[in-house]
């Protein structure tokens, strides 16, 4: 079903206005913990897909840019990657040029494969025991792995026939797994197999009863309340933006840490570094860094890190 808004009137009766008519703030939400106002629009939006519309046309005239602009948040990546793709490709150089994989040590980059003979493949992209990737660019596979849904664009690299990818923390958040399998494969002993794995910062994620509620309860829990794109904070509780990409990635890594700990015992160790208040995967704020900067400093006088120094000197 499709939905559609006619949206392209001047609103002339109502004039003057700083903005589109559709874009009237009614209401409020709370975007990473500051209260925002709502756009009229947004409700539409909502209401819509509430009803089983798949597509929504907003029909505008030439002068509303500033619709396109509010709503780009909700049908675009939130960045593009070429310039990323440009840094990581002067940065990972030698005299030759570009760096192939096939240069560096044994390493291993997941990603999601997302037309592989008409369906999505979980894929390691390693130099470890194979050669199918040697002459892959490097920063290419960086980038395939890094290529977060929703934040970034899948990425379709030009030294490899994949296609597009997608970040491998879709199905591993957490590499552990990968890497065991690729040593068992190496015929590899799991008693031989020792892993030290480090999280990228832990936080209390969660979507609360409250959470919940606000939105209308659990029936109501549709794409727009699980692709939310502003935080929501309901007491002590945060739920993240784009609840649902958080809640893969973080189940997913947990899951791995209990699967390899099953495997390997002791042989495995997981490094945990709490951030004291979340921080979203693409918050580059001051606050941001002072937070992961004193979450690390505040690590390292922890039993988790005597721990981890202990468990490498046994090795």
């Amino acid at each position: 079903m499709i939905g559609i808004i006619p949206a392209a009137g001047a609103g002339q009766r109502i004039q003057p206005l700083g903005c589109s008519k559709e874009l009237l703030p009614v209401g409020s939400r709370h975007v990473d913990g500051v209260e925002r106002p709502r756009a009229v629009a947004e409700f539409l939006v909502e209401r819509m897909i509430a009803a089983g519309a798949t597509q929504i046309c907003m029909v505008i005239s030439a002068e509303k840019t500033d619709i396109v602009k509010y709503f780009a948040e909700l049908t675009n990546a939130s960045y593009a990657n070429t310039g990323l793709a440009s840094v990581a490709s002067n940065l990972l150089t030698n005299s030759n040029g570009v760096l192939m994989l096939g240069e560096l040590a044994p390493v291993l980059l997941n990603t999601l494969q997302l037309d592989n003979s008409g369906a999505w493949t979980p894929l390691a992209i390693t130099n470890w025991g194979s050669t199918a990737y040697n002459k892959m660019f490097a920063y290419e596979a960086g980038m395939c792995s890094g290529a977060a849904p929703i934040y970034f664009p899948p990425f379709s690299p030009t030294s490899a026939l994949l296609g597009y990818c997608a970040d491998g923390g879709l199905f591993a958040n957490n590499p552990s797994m990968s890497a065991i399998t690729a040593a068992v494969q190496q015929q590899n002993a799991l008693s031989d197999i020792y892993v030290l794995s480090f999280d990228t910062g832990t936080t209390s994620d969660g979507m609360s009863s409250q959470s919940i509620s606000n939105w209308g309860g659990p029936l109501s829990m549709g794409p727009v309340e699980w692709l939310f794109p502003a935080s929501l904070t309901a007491g002590d509780a945060t739920t993240p933006k784009f609840p649902l990409l958080s809640a893969l990635m973080d189940s997913s890594s947990a899951a791995i840490t209990a699967q390899a700990q099953s495997l390997l015992g002791a042989n495995y160790y997981r490094v945990t570094v709490p951030l004291a208040t979340p921080v979203a995967l693409d918050d580059a704020s001051d606050a941001a860094y002072k937070t992961m900067n004193d979450a690390i400093t505040a690590w390292q006088t922890s039993d988790n890190f005597t721990q981890a120094v202990s468990w490498l000197s046994q090795l």
